[in-house]
C-alpha cells in the first residue's frame, strides 16, 4: 500500500447555511463542512486520481449520518477512515451569514475532536508524510511535539500545514506563534486573522504582513501562505520569495460558497 500524502485532523461537520432574509434563499441542509473534509477535497483535486487513496483523516460518524452524504464523500475516491459511534449525533453546525455578509457560526451538536492517539489507532495515518492542523496554537505544538517524538528516527520527517482558529488569532497569543512557526511548514492564517495576530493596521501591506511571520520558520521550504478571499493569496517563503496568485473566481456570482475557502489549504502540501 502506497504511503498517506496528506492527512487532515480537521473534524467532518454536517452543516447548515442560512442565508439574510433579503436574499430570499431557503436554507442549505445537510452540507457538508468542517476543515477536515474540505481539505481533503482540495488534496484530491491536485492529487488527480493516480493518488486519490494516499489522501485521508477520519470522518466520525453519528447515529443519523445522512446517507447521501457518505455516498458523496466515498465518489471522492480517497482514502478517508469512516468511523462510526451510533451512541452521539454527528457533529453538526450552522453558519449564519448576515445582510452585510459577515458569517457567524454555532455548533448544534457537540463537537467530536480528532486527536494523535485516533491517529496511532491507523496506521496509513501515522505513517502520513503530511499533517493538516486546524486548532489553536498551544494545541498544536502539543500535537507536533508528540508526533515529531514517535517518528523521531524517521528519514523522512513530517510536514505540518497549520491553519489557525479564528478566536486564536489575538496579539497576545503572537509570543506562543513565535515559538510555534519555527516547527512548522506551512503557515496559512486569512488576511483578518494574521492583522489580528500582529495588531496591524489595515494600511499595512499584505506582503509586509506575510514576511513577518516567514522571519520566524525555520525549516527547509517552509513558507507563510495568507488567504485573502477575492483577492486571492500572498505567499511569502523562508527563502525570501514574496508572491501573490489571483482567486479562481473573478466574479462573485460564480461563488456559491464560501466556506469552502479551505480546500485551499488542502494542496499545499504539494
Amino acid at each position: 500500500m502506497s504511503q498517506t500524502i496528506l492527512t487532515t485532523l480537521g473534524m467532518m461537520i454536517i452543516d447548515e447555511i442560512q442565508y439574510p432574509p433579503s436574499s430570499n434563499k431557503p436554507p442549505i441542509t445537510d452540507q457538508i463542512g468542517g476543515a477536515g473534509p474540505y481539505a481533503i477535497i482540495g488534496a484530491r483535486v491536485i492529487s488527480t486520481i493516480n493518488h486519490a487513496s494516499q489522501i485521508s483523516g477520519i470522518i466520525d460518524k453519528g447515529a443519523e449520518f445522512p446517507k447521501e452524504v457518505e455516498s458523496e464523500i466515498q465518489n471522492w475516491g480517497t482514502g478517508v477512515i469512516f468511523r462510526e459511534d451510533k451512541s452521539r449525533l454527528t457533529t453538526r453546525g450552522v453558519n449564519v451569514y448576515s445582510e452585510d455578509d459577515i458569517r457567524s457560526f454555532y455548533y448544534q451538536t457537540p463537537k467530536k475532536r480528532i486527536v494523535v492517539d485516533d491517529v496511532l489507532e491507523f496506521p496509513k495515518l501515522a505513517e502520513s508524510r503530511a499533517y493538516h492542523l486546524i486548532c489553536s496554537i498551544s494545541r498544536c505544538e502539543e500535537i507536533i511535539d508528540r508526533l515529531n517524538e514517535i517518528f523521531d528516527k524517521d528519514e523522512e520527517k513530517k510536514m505540518f500545514i497549520f491553519e489557525p482558529l479564528p478566536d486564536d488569532c489575538k496579539h497576545k497569543n503572537l509570543e506562543a506563534l513565535k515559538r510555534l512557526l519555527p516547527k512548522i511548514n506551512i503557515f496559512t492564517p486569512n488576511l483578518d486573522e494574521a492583522r489580528d495576530l500582529l495588531n496591524s493596521s489595515s494600511e499595512e501591506d499584505v506582503k509586509e504582513i506575510a514576511t513577518r511571520f516567514s522571519e520566524f520558520l525555520q525549516l527547509p521550504n517552509s513558507g507563510t501562505v495568507i488567504r485573502c478571499g477575492p483577492q486571492g493569496c500572498h505567499i511569502s517563503t523562508k527563502g525570501g520569495n514574496s508572491f501573490g496568485l489571483p482567486a479562481y473566481h473573478q466574479d462573485p456570482a460564480n461563488v456559491i460558497d464560501v466556506t469552502g475557502g479551505r480546500i485551499y489549504d488542502g494542496i499545499l502540501f504539494k
